[in-house]
């Protein structure tokens, strides 16, 4: 699941409430990863309720979680560090497009002519 379709069907409330509910869920989280913890399933459950209270966050505040992992991803590579924005105009094999979307590394691209999904370092701003 994508994580903006993931935060659409999320029910957000307040913030105080979301940073709350996510000090609770890391802090169970850790607990139980610090423990001999041996069913995936439960770690998982566990990690979705952190992932809950994250989008929640996210929401109110007006932010994709798409936007928030795209970043995420580019701050391990310096070369990827470049923040291009979802508007930006860019180039692409001598033709100009307009981004679409940022996800991870990669860009969505679109113009007249085509829609095109690729790495971010092969696009210049």
């Amino acid at each position: 699941m994508e994580f903006n379709k993931y935060q659409s069907l999320k029910q957000s409330t307040d913030q105080q409430t979301h940073v709350l509910g996510l000090v609770k869920a890391v802090g169970d989280t850790a607990e139980y990863v610090n423990e001999k913890w041996e069913d995936i399933d439960y770690l998982t459950v566990m990690l979705g309720n952190v992932l809950e209270q994250v989008a929640g966050i996210a929401t109110v505040n007006n932010i994709m979680l798409d936007t928030v992992a795209g970043i995420n991803v580019n701050s391990y590579n310096n070369q990827l560090n470049r923040l291009i924005d979802v508007g930006d105009t860019v180039t692409y094999n001598e033709q100009t497009f307009v981004v679409h979307d940022v996800i991870g590394n990669q860009v969505l691209i679109v113009n007249d002519d085509s829609d095109l999904v690729v790495d971010i370092n092969r696009v210049s701003v």
